[in-house]
């Protein structure tokens, strides 16, 4: 039962967000493949990047050049002799297209062959002198030599999976969050390790996997039977304060509908998103509701006492009204069917019987 309802919770969260995540056991299963395989790589990419910064050889190394001869003679006259005269040249944010420099080059050898001589020499001892200015960063090779990689291993899959996933996430996180100048780049032996310790850290911080845990911290504590029922809500809170009391309005998320409501008696200053788990057992409703600020609630309701009314609204939700001066419970039904099933049930505990028993 407890396995059902948190396959239920994972599904909502997926759906009623857009969203797509792994859960820890997911991860830390697939995980441990996927960094063994990765620091492989850059162990090869390391090695390759040393390898070919020894050759002399232009074409060799052209993977680890930041440019090429050609676009670095073009792009030195184009400054000498096409700036302004306060020294500056409008040229576009992506530099010279390969036409340019290729006309270029055939501008400057016949109007200016000793300047194009000059910066051809130039452009040789930069490579000699493995100078900076000319070379690629090992980090930014080995960063664009993963993302290559990683971006054809996903072309090349048939189908969603776990593993897949992962490399996708990975993928995100190293293009947008690492940079060359973060700290733990400074120490190039632990950097392979550092990289997937990090990555690992931020992953398990995903907001839906953690709303996920709490939810399961809370259901492990149950001890329910397979024949209780159970409905998941989820989506998102947020308070509206106004001059005498705040308001906290409510929006489910069921796949691609929503529900809104407001409820005037629920003084909590949440603003989140949450996950509600009803479960009717026997004769009672049991209510676990938890979310991201982590101010969780586990309510238990006596179906005929507690009860005072039940109304169906907007075909899928049903109202559970209590003492008058509460808000309603409210529930979202994945289908108007099932609402009226479960809303027959109420009655029916509501008046002392078990659901579908036909004796008065």
């Amino acid at each position: 039962m407890k396995e059902k309802i948190l396959d239920t919770v994972y599904k909502k969260l997926c759906e009623g967000f857009e969203v797509e995540f792994l859960t820890r056991k997911q991860f830390e299963k697939e995980f441990p493949a996927f960094s063994a395989s990765l620091s492989d790589k850059i162990t090869l990419i390391s090695n390759k990047y040393e390898e070919l910064k020894k050759s002399k050889n232009e074409e060799l190394i052209s993977p680890i050049l930041v440019e090429s001869k050609k676009y670095f003679v073009h792009r030195k006259l184009d400054h000498k002799y096409n700036s302004l005269p306060n020294g500056l040249r409008y040229i576009s944010a992506d530099g010279f297209s390969d036409e340019d420099v290729n006309a270029g080059v055939e501008k400057w050898k016949n109007n200016h062959p000793d300047d194009y001589e000059l910066y051809e020499k130039e452009f040789i001892n930069l490579i000699e002198n493995e100078d900076e200015e000319i070379f690629k960063s090992k980090f930014d090779f080995i960063k664009e030599q993963i993302l290559e990689d990683l971006s054809e291993d996903i072309k090349q899959e048939n189908k969603s999976n776990d593993i897949l996933y992962i490399k996708k996430t990975f993928f995100d996180h190293f293009r947008t969050f690492v940079q060359p100048y973060d700290d733990y780049y400074d120490d190039e032996s632990t950097f392979e390790k550092t990289l997937l310790d990090n990555f690992k850290e931020k992953y398990l911080s995903n907001k839906y996997l953690q709303l996920f845990e709490i939810a399961e911290k809370y259901i492990s504590r149950e001890n329910f039977s397979g024949f209780d029922e159970y409905i998941v809500n989820v989506g998102e809170r947020r308070v509206e304060s106004d001059r005498y009391r705040p308001k906290n309005h409510f929006v489910v998320k069921n796949k691609d509908d929503e529900y809104s409501f407001t409820n005037t008696q629920d003084f909590k200053n949440i603003n989140c998103e949450f996950v509600n788990i009803f479960v009717l057992s026997k004769n009672h409703l049991i209510k676990i509701s938890v979310n991201l600020e982590k101010q969780n609630e586990r309510t238990e309701y006596i179906v005929f006492k507690d009860f005072q009314k039940v109304n169906i609204v907007n075909e899928c939700m049903i109202e559970i009204y209590m003492h008058k001066h509460f808000d309603p419970e409210r529930i979202v039904f994945d289908t108007e069917d099932a609402a009226f099933k479960f809303n027959a049930k109420l009655t029916q505990l509501r008046e002392g019987r078990r659901p579908f028993d036909n004796r008065r």
